[in-house]
């Protein structure tokens, strides 16, 4: 049976929201969380994403939204920035039980990666900012004098080269099945900071780059594992997550590209609202406006 929700949300600006799209979320399974903040940004965070088919490759899209609107919501500059990424997590969570129907074990797979996928985000905001700017002003005399010989490689060349480079931060921390899959953001920001300085490279070579390069190293990963332990040492649920992870590697790319690039900007700062951060809160309240005044106009 569905939970109703039983509190009235006091702030004004999602009474008016809600208003405009009456009907609330319905909870197919648990609550993730009964704190009002949740509560009354989730209805938000629904109305929203109406119409958008959510499926195993695109999951991230759930993630970004949720952070745009904990970034932009003045409900949470009070909070610090562990309950923010609470905050966005359960809010991906609720709506992959409510508004999905992937199987369990993709859910699962997906949940895992959640957490860790903010804070990679989070972490690694504007990260390829000053590098662009100072490779931009060397890259033709580069080119022209033709010494740097690493940035005129083949794209087979960088899928070796970086294949190489992940393989050897892998076997250096031992990681397991599931510790790869809580580190692949930070192991695509690896690969996007490699492949950024191939300016003779197009944005989409990079990007294919990028992808072969976990698939390789996925396969390889299983492959060296049951050499090392024998077949059937990951389970079918471990093996299905590193697949998953393959699947939505171009919505994951483009994500953590935009973020490293500065274009996507979720500080979670604990006291004001970043500039950069204020077009959902912007958006929002010129929504508020416009119906506050139209049924004011209809009175």
């Amino acid at each position: 049976m569905p939970i109703q929700i039983t509190q009235e949300i006091t702030n004004p600006a999602y009474n008016e929201i809600s208003a405009a799209q009456p009907q609330l979320p319905v909870y197919r399974s648990k609550l993730y969380s009964d704190d009002p903040i949740f509560m009354g940004i989730y209805i938000t965070y629904t109305s929203l994403l109406i119409g958008t088919n959510i499926n195993a490759d695109n999951w991230i899209l759930l993630l970004t939204k949720a952070m745009s609107l904990v970034t932009g919501s003045s409900n949470t500059s009070g909070i610090d920035k562990q309950q923010k990424i609470n905050l966005c997590v359960n809010m991906v969570l609720q709506y992959l039980d409510d508004y999905t129907d992937l199987a369990d074990d993709v859910i699962f797979s997906i949940k895992t990666s959640v957490e860790t996928t903010c804070i990679s985000i989070l972490n690694n905001t504007g990260t390829l900012q000053k590098t662009n700017k100072v490779a931009s002003k060397s890259v033709t005399t580069q080119l022209n004098a033709m010494q740097d010989t690493d940035l005129l490689i083949t794209p087979m060349q960088a899928i070796t080269q970086l294949i190489s480079k992940l393989e050897t931060v892998i076997n250096m921390r031992n990681m397991n099945a599931s510790e790869l899959k809580r580190e692949i953001p930070e192991l695509i920001i690896i690969g996007i900071s490699t492949v950024n300085k191939y300016s003779h490279m197009t944005n989409l070579e990079k990007k294919n780059i990028i992808i072969e390069v976990f698939k390789n190293l996925v396969d390889r990963y299983i492959k060296n594992q049951e050499h090392i332990h024998g077949v059937g040492y990951l389970t079918k649920n471990e093996q299905a997550g590193l697949s998953l992870i393959i699947n939505s590697m171009p919505f994951m790319i483009d994500t953590l590209v935009a973020v490293a690039k500065g274009k996507a900007d979720y500080k979670f700062e604990f006291s004001d609202i970043t500039e950069n951060a204020s077009n959902i809160k912007t958006l929002l309240c010129c929504l508020v406006s416009c119906m506050t005044h139209k049924r004011g106009t209809n009175a």
